[in-house]
């Protein structure tokens, strides 16, 4: 049986940072079931913060339809975890933090890193969409530094598309402004071992 998130294929990419991008990474059927929900019954709250404006709520905190509870159930996040740890070459702790985000027309997320002392150290992202063309914006982005100009990586938020990236203070990324359309991706959260 196939995980629901395969990240199987998963190869580690240097520059501007560790990361890894995979396509297809997420199952069709929960792909479609997650959709459904996200657009008609989740329970969205907005969050506005100096960097950002997006909608979110915690995946492990709610009551979530069978499909879609796969994606925050202990056997997946077992399997990521495995994944992850084995790719950056770097214990994890069990404990990972589940969230779904949610960007509509205006909204965007500016450059930041991610990095708190203490904090997360490593992040995996899956994309969720309906036909998301090029114009419709929400482009995630990575970059060499903190200025918009050092963009070096720029990725189309395809669904079912996974961003794996290792959380530093060279960690710089963006969501460029979603234009139509509502972007919807489900973020999970790992810490390391402290060595």
């Amino acid at each position: 049986m196939l995980p629901v998130v395969d990240l199987s294929n998963a190869r580690l990419e240097m520059d501007p940072f560790p990361f890894s991008v995979l396509s297809g990474a997420l199952c069709t059927k929960v792909e479609q079931s997650t959709l459904s929900w996200f657009e008609r019954a989740a329970p969205w709250h907005l969050t506005e913060e100096s960097f950002y404006s997006q909608h979110e709520f915690d995946m492990r905190h709610v009551e979530l339809p069978s499909d879609v509870a796969q994606l925050a159930d202990d056997t997946t996040i077992a399997e990521m975890h495995d994944v992850i740890s084995e790719l950056f070459g770097t214990r994890l702790r069990p404990s990972v933090d589940v969230t779904a985000h949610r960007l509509t027309k205006g909204q965007r997320i500016r450059i930041h890193d991610d990095y708190l002392k203490g904090g997360e150290t490593h992040r995996l992202i899956v994309q969720l969409n309906r036909g998301w063309t090029t114009g419709d914006g929400g482009h995630l982005m990575l970059f060499g530094g903190s200025e918009p100009e050092d963009v070096r990586v720029v990725l189309a938020p395809v669904s079912r598309q996974a961003l794996i990236f290792e959380i530093s203070r060279r960690s710089h990324h963006a969501v460029s402004e979603v234009v139509r359309g509502e972007r919807y991706s489900i973020v999970y959260s790992f810490h390391a071992v402290a060595k």
